[in-house]
């Protein structure tokens, strides 16, 4: 009789713990789960964005006014839908004044969206011909400061926890070939078509 309870309770303890880590994975999985849905906006967002520049830079030494208008209002609709990622900066010191201000315009603007303004500034005062340099710099810096936000090694690596497969053991599709093809042959059994197309 008392195996009997010990095993009852030894049996319940398991179940708790197996309960209480499965509750665990699934808020893991769901922090997981959103950032992902955050990175792919943003990414979305930034592939909007640097299209549209790269537009402005092609057709900068064009004269179609009509369609750098509709860019610049492209990039203009894009700054206002960056701020939803990236709000302004409300400085201590200042808070009571940024107060009076509305909620969207307290602060100062963050710096990935001061790039862009910087870039929309030029082309709408059409001087990319003379600032080629700074439209260049400001590019870069936004790029960077998606890149800053974005992590893309920690990103990899929070995939790598979700996968069995290790990038720093695959090979790329130039060493494959390499490989005679009963060599290239064999690693695909081995290892999947991962190693090709990852």
């Amino acid at each position: 009789m008392f195996e009997s309870d010990n095993l009852t309770i030894l049996i319940s303890l398991i179940s708790i713990v197996i309960a209480i880590s499965s509750v665990f994975f699934s808020i893991g999985l769901q922090r997981f789960e959103l950032k992902s849905i955050y990175r792919s906006e943003l990414l979305n967002w930034y592939k909007e964005t640097i299209e549209i520049i790269f537009e402005l830079n092609y057709s900068a030494n064009q004269i179609d006014n009509e369609r750098n208008k509709s860019l610049l209002s492209r990039l203009s609709t894009n700054i206002e839908l960056g701020r939803f990622f990236f709000p302004n900066v409300i400085d201590e010191k200042n808070k009571k004044e940024e107060e009076t201000k509305q909620i969207a315009f307290r602060g100062k603007r963050h710096l990935t969206l001061d790039c862009l303004i910087g870039i929309f500034e030029i082309y709408y005062n059409d001087k990319s011909e003379s600032y080629k340099d700074e439209i260049r710099l400001l590019h870069k810096q936004f790029t960077s400061e998606i890149f800053y936000v974005l992590d893309p090694k920690k990103y990899q690596n929070l995939i790598r926890k979700h996968k069995i497969a290790n990038d720093a053991d695959r090979k790329s599709f130039i060493e494959m070939m390499e490989f005679s093809p009963e060599e290239f042959s064999e690693k695909i059994k081995e290892n999947g078509w991962w190693i090709i197309i990852w």
